[in-house]
């Protein structure tokens, strides 16, 4: 086993869900998934790895699942390598209000010091959508404007050792944005953005824009007993609930689509991970294979779940209220159609990354190159 190096990793865990609101017809449903990876050995692309599939395109079936791969170096399998997995789940199969429908997962580490990998994970999703005049209660071509949510819910995770703490270079993002699209006007209604980047002296920069603030989660160093682990930094993302409005008529057929994308980017002896809809045993089993132990990613995990405990609340919590979900414009604003959080199929959208594993099984529409 190669000595321990600097091994910073950035893991990323998020539930998406745009709240179920009755009232609008899904009439049709559309979707990819895409996972790649690369690797760069001296600064050139040496292998790579790239999967896709599209429903009605590459395949009928749901669910779609895509896996991207690469080993490390030849006899260095422990000291490097990357995966990225990416599902969509079928939402209609689901009676909750918050089903199980995306996961995206990216995995990049090396403790090679002229290899590094970069991993990417992304998925988008369409549905064409409709408020009737029976579920309503108004008239064709009344103007309505619609509240909703797009929830968030994880950690941001980054450690070192104690004898390299230079984390520059390696990072996490994650990219989330809705857009809705009418016929005579169309526009993004929703879009953030956060980055985890590490310092060169060890620290590390949260960045957040669009709709989301660096007040929203909770940075903190965390207090560890793992003689491997340097300094650990942990951000909390507590349950948010991010509003967006839009606007269509009644009887009115349009197009709104979720656009979800994560990237890492390791540096040589250091490590990248971000995951939506992931229990952090992708985390866990990756500190396991860099430790050689069979129980340190355990023990990490319940250190991790102590100081979330015990973590401060967020300085601005965005959460989701009840107000003003569908009103007719121009009517009062506390005048709300509907009540929120309705179960049913008569939906507007409904996205829940979660439960995703590692999943290195060979997929349609995957292709490699080396």
């Amino acid at each position: 086993m190669t000595p321990w190096l600097s091994i910073p990793v950035i893991a990323v865990l998020c539930a998406l869900t745009w709240v179920p609101i009755a009232g609008a017809v899904v009439q049709s449903i559309d979707a990819t998934v895409v996972a790649e990876v690369k690797q760069f050995v001296d600064g050139q692309v040496l292998n790579s790895d790239y999967a896709f599939q599209a429903l009605d395109q590459t395949t009928g079936n749901l669910p779609l699942i895509v896996v991207a791969e690469l080993p490390g170096e030849e006899g260095h399998d422990e000291n490097a390598g990357a995966v990225a997995s990416t599902f969509f789940f079928d939402p209609r199969l689901s009676t909750e209000p918050d089903p199980d429908e995306f996961g995206l997962d990216v995995s990049v580490y090396s403790l090679l010091d002229n290899v590094l990998y970069q991993g990417r994970s992304h998925a988008t999703e369409t549905r064409q959508i409709t408020f009737t005049e029976s579920d309503i209660n108004r008239p064709a071509g009344t103007a309505l404007e619609i509240r909703s949510f797009f929830f968030l819910d994880g950690y941001l995770v980054v450690w070192t050792d104690a004898e390299t703490a230079d984390l520059s270079g390696t990072m996490a993002e994650v990219v989330l944005s809705v857009e809705q699209i009418r016929s005579e006007q169309s526009g993004q209604v929703l879009d953030a953005r956060l980055l985890l980047e590490g310092q060169a002296d060890g620290s590390v920069a949260l960045g957040a824009e669009g709709a989301l603030s660096v007040e929203n989660v909770v940075l903190m160093e965390m207090i560890h007993e793992i003689p491997e682990l340097g300094r650990v930094y942990v951000v909390v993302i507590p349950d948010i609930a991010i509003p967006y409005l839009y606007r269509a008529n009644v009887e009115e057929a349009f197009v709104l689509k979720a656009d979800i994308s994560v990237r890492a980017h390791g540096q040589p002896m250091t490590g990248a991970s971000v995951a939506l809809g992931l229990p952090l045993q992708g985390l866990t089993d990756l500190i396991n294979r860099i430790t050689g132990e069979l129980t340190t990613g355990e023990q990490f995990q319940g250190l991790l779940d102590e100081s979330v405990k015990n973590s401060p609340p967020a300085s601005m919590p965005l959460r989701a209220d009840n107000t003003n979900l569908i009103r007719v414009v121009g009517e009062l604003p506390t005048t709300s159609l509907l009540p929120p959080l309705c179960g049913g199929m008569a939906v507007e959208l409904a996205y829940v990354l979660a439960g995703l594993t590692l999943m290195r099984a060979m997929q349609d529409g995957r292709k490699s190159r080396s």
